[in-house]
């Protein structure tokens, strides 16, 4: 099985992970009073990695957060924390933490984040990438009268817009690099995630097994070549930035 390091834990884990937002009930929480979570912590002996998941949260105010992760780190509850959010600043404040050891943030071949990319190198911490596959897009499914269920997040797209023209012929342009050696366009979308730098591990959605098999199996074929990764580069007139 492919593997990483879960940042500077030196935790080894899957290269990939499941996003299960699409199919996922509930959060659960920790309060500040130190109240057990509804998940019970006694079910298992700790917890790899914790999450502080309000992304806009005031940099300025996350002190306190970050010292709850660290108490829970001593206490032996978690091994390791880190925060799902897009903003550099956010991420670096809790990298900075002592045991920090992932920040989770949207990443995918149309919308690349090389700040982001840089903490994750500058602090040896992991990257969980949600939306690895810009909410679907690059399954190469859509077309022009796709239309998404009332109950889709995504109802109200409209791909004959100018955005969503413009979003269908890069995925078009993709099609033939992504799917090189075999795979299919979202497990070609996943392995340039891991192309992109050795710290990131994508976390695709799913709503059914096929979806979750496909997904997996991406990790048969690996990162893309350095040569198809600068193909992709290229297609989208980027400086290629790989490690």
């Amino acid at each position: 099985m492919l593997t990483r390091k879960l940042g500077r834990s030196g935790i080894e884990v899957s290269a990939m992970g499941l996003g299960g937002w699409a199919i996922g009930g509930p959060f659960n929480r920790l309060s500040d009073e130190g109240e057990e979570s509804p998940m019970g912590w006694g079910q298992v002996d700790d917890i790899d990695l914790y999450q502080f998941h309000m992304g806009s949260h005031p940099v300025e105010e996350a002190g306190p957060v970050r010292k709850l992760m660290e108490d829970l780190v001593q206490e032996g509850k978690i091994r390791g924390y880190g925060w799902s959010t897009n903003d550099p600043d956010r991420a670096r404040f809790f990298a900075e933490g002592e045991n920090c050891i992932a920040v989770q943030f949207s990443l995918n071949v149309i919308s690349d984040v090389p700040e982001m990319i840089a903490l994750l190198d500058e602090f040896n911490i992991a990257g969980l990438n949600k939306h690895p596959l810009a909410s679907g897009s690059l399954t190469g499914k859509f077309h022009d009268d796709y239309v998404f269920p009332e109950d889709d997040l995504r109802h109200g797209i409209d791909w004959k817009s100018e955005r969503g023209q413009r979003r269908l012929k890069l995925v078009a342009a993709l099609r033939d690099v992504l799917t090189s050696g075999g795979r299919t366009m979202a497990q070609g979308a996943i392995a340039w995630i891991w192309a992109r730098d050795s710290h990131t591990i994508p976390i695709p959605g799913f709503k059914n097994v096929q979806q979750a098999t496909e997904n997996a199996k991406a990790m048969d074929f690996g990162p893309l070549t350095l040569e198809q990764f600068q193909q992709v580069e290229e297609i989208l007139e980027r400086a290629p930035e790989t490690q």
